[in-house]
């Protein structure tokens, strides 16, 4: 009974549809960008996250991430 009371707010934040499709996207092209090897040198980890995340929008994302972080 510990663990459903501790995990209540888990429902509300599997409900999320960019928890599904923006945020698995937005990784796998970040990934995809840092390991494609093309002659050009890469741009710093910290721009490219950043210009992905706006694509989203960083109020979404933050959001987001307060909520994961309060549903646990």
């Amino acid at each position: 009974m510990r663990d459903m009371q501790h995990f209540r707010k888990i429902p509300a934040l599997m409900e999320n549809p960019r928890l599904f499709s923006q945020y698995p996207r937005m990784v796998a092209d970040i990934m995809n960008e840092m390991f494609t090897i093309d002659g050009k040198p890469n741009q710093p980890v910290r721009k490219m996250i950043m210009g992905h995340a706006k694509k989203i929008g960083l109020i979404n994302l933050l959001k987001d991430g307060i909520k994961g972080a309060t549903a646990l």
